[in-house]
């Protein structure tokens, strides 16, 4: 990211203002999203979220400060910050500029959350030294995709009728989906879409949609839209908490526990269970591995946290 685009972290929404006003192309990076939401919840930050919102698709915005009227064109704002569901939980419920959640207010579905799907577990002692030249050569091909100047980006006649399709079958879906995930529906196929194969484009070299890069942003948009329900359901219930929490115990008193046994000790099963250890994986507190072989394979827990 060129230094002149990035935000700090901690911000006023006058500084932030001020400071989009002089350059409306600007970027948010936090490792943790955690404190992106803290500054939200903060007092003397009562309606950032609302500014950040309208922001979000503003042409023009313009508001008066204590320094006089403020004035931002066309401004254009990117966000990236990782969280596990835990900590995301309590950033929604918690905080985030007021007592109700985001992602019921609309503010949430203007970011695009990707999930993590879990790799093959793979655990190394020692990490291997720092490749220099891989690196380096990573950066120059990363330097090479930023655009030097203006460039417009075009769907050809065949992608434009697959987004056609596209487009009716995915608002058809979001219609009779739960009315939780309506609005990421919204934002999906007006902005997501044409924004991911921008960069899809940008990628490969060209200017030119083709039906082979929409293809792929196609399935990269669909295996998002499947977690969805999964995701805001945790977002949206306290039970999550006191499942976690649950769970977390039985394990740490246990120091090494079996898959079904831990299910039968908290009563807990299934795809609610698998989340909770896949939360508790992110944050390295818990090991698992298979034992056994065939049908006696079976697996077990070890606790790793305090």
């Amino acid at each position: 990211v060129m230094p002149g685009a990035l935000l700090p972290q901690e911000y006023s929404q006058e500084m932030l203002l001020a400071d989009l006003a002089a350059n409306p192309h600007r970027c948010f990076i936090y490792d943790e999203a955690s404190g992106f939401f803290a500054v939200l919840g903060q007092k003397y930050n009562p309606i950032l979220k609302s500014a950040l919102t309208s922001l979000w698709t503003a042409r023009e915005y313009t508001r008066k400060t204590k320094q006089g009227e403020i004035s931002i064109i066309d401004p254009y704002l990117c966000f990236g910050g990782a969280s596990t569901p835990a900590n995301f939980l309590g950033d929604q419920n918690n905080g985030s500029g007021g007592k109700e959640m985001s992602v019921l207010s609309g503010f949430l579905p203007r970011f695009f959350l990707i999930p993590y799907f879990t790799p093959p577990e793979k655990h190394i002692a020692l990490p291997p030294p720092k490749d220099k030249m891989k690196r380096v050569a990573l950066r120059d091909t990363l330097l090479g995709l930023v655009p030097n100047e203006e460039r417009e980006f075009v769907y050809d006649s065949e992608s434009r009728a697959m987004m056609e399709i596209w487009y009716d079958q995915t608002r058809k879906r979001g219609h009779t989906a739960d009315p939780l995930v309506a609005s990421f529906y919204g934002k999906m196929v007006d902005e997501h879409v044409h924004k991911l194969a921008i960069l899809a484009a940008l990628e490969v070299g060209v200017t030119v949609i083709t039906p082979d890069i929409l293809e792929g942003v196609f399935a990269d948009l669909l295996q998002v839209e499947m977690s969805w329900p999964d995701i805001l359901h945790r977002f949206t219930t306290k039970s999550w908490e006191v499942d976690r929490e649950r769970v977390t115990k039985v394990i740490r008193q246990s120091k090494i526990i079996s898959l079904w046994d831990l299910g039968q000790k908290t009563h807990i099963h299934g795809k609610p269970l698998q989340y909770i250890l896949d939360d508790l994986k992110s944050e390295s507190s818990i090991f698992m591995e298979t034992k056994g072989e065939g049908r006696k394979s079976y697996k077990e827990i070890s606790w790793l946290g305090n």
